[in-house]
């Protein structure tokens, strides 16, 4: 009759040989001393031979027990990986996707998480938003597995394009008002020198009316009426005016580099492969590139 060995009774004999002890073992184990004890006779006895010599100052194997005792620790690390392998199977692989403010918008990543619902097999996606200096430190540090940025410096990107921003304020703004209030993004960022190139080179002077402080803010700013935003049109709210710069006497808004970056993988990686695409394709659906 073949024997099956319980992972119970393997659990309190690897126990109680690691801890040299039965109270010692059944204190790790959650169980009481005498529950312990019945659970190593009957392994005992279901081997045929004594595997552990117990006396007064606490337990130790006999030779029978160092033979057996690795062979018990690789069946329960075996019993423990298999579980996991299981699990995790079931599991959708998770991958960190930064995208900066700008374009996050709630129809962009329903588009995105649209795309990636369809892949086989499941992946979850964790969308970080936050600005491109943020975004582009996390992906040098690995923190993220795909970025949609401007570009980042020294890294080539999986795929790249350009948009025209335009002009946007609230209704009743002056733009002919100098110094021309700006809203400005933080620096370090690429696009933030575009802007501030174009207007030097038309001779307009400006002041910085708001800087920083995450896009929300300065939404919040050019609503009120407090500065002139350059703007992806697409992505802009509803409730501000995009305006025509000749009629404006503004030099025509700049056009910026939207970059897709991809963290190298030792092996292919189908899936971050195609969330790469779902988001690079959602992009050209919900900007007007030119």
């Amino acid at each position: 009759m073949p024997l099956d060995l319980d992972g119970t009774l393997l659990r309190a004999f690897a126990e109680t040989a690691r801890r040299s002890g039965v109270r010692r073992a059944a204190d790790a184990l959650g169980r009481t001393q005498p529950a312990v004890s019945q659970q190593l006779r009957r392994l005992e006895d279901l081997v045929g031979r004594p595997l552990l010599v117990r006396s007064s100052s606490g337990v130790s194997l006999t030779r029978e027990g160092e033979l057996f005792l690795p062979y018990a620790e690789r069946i329960l690390a075996l019993g423990r990986e298999a579980l996991s392998q299981v699990r995790d199977a079931a599991k959708p692989k998770g991958y960190r996707v930064g995208v900066i403010e700008e374009l996050a918008t709630e129809a962009y990543l329903r588009a995105v998480l649209a795309r990636a619902d369809a892949l086989e097999p499941k992946v979850a996606i964790l969308f970080v938003v936050d600005s491109w200096r943020i975004a582009s430190e996390g992906f040098d540090r690995g923190d993220l597995d795909l970025v949609l940025s401007g570009p980042i410096p020294q890294i080539t990107p999986r795929r790249r394009g350009a948009v025209r921003l335009a002009w946007a304020h609230s209704p009743g703004f002056d733009v002919q008002q100098r110094p021309l209030p700006i809203a400005l993004s933080a620096a370090p960022c690429p696009w933030r020198d575009v802007l501030l190139d174009v207007l030097g080179r038309a001779g307009i002077v400006w002041r910085t009316a708001i800087e920083g402080g995450g896009l929300a803010a300065m939404w919040s700013a050019v609503k009120a009426g407090a500065a002139l935003a350059a703007v992806i049109p697409a992505t802009a709210p509803p409730d501000l005016s995009i305006i025509e710069a000749s009629s404006a006497g503004l030099p025509d808004a700049p056009t910026i580099d939207i970059a897709l970056h991809q963290q190298a993988s030792p092996g292919l990686d189908e899936a971050l492969d195609s969330i790469a695409s779902a988001l690079w394709d959602a992009l050209l659906e919900d900007v007007l590139w030119t």
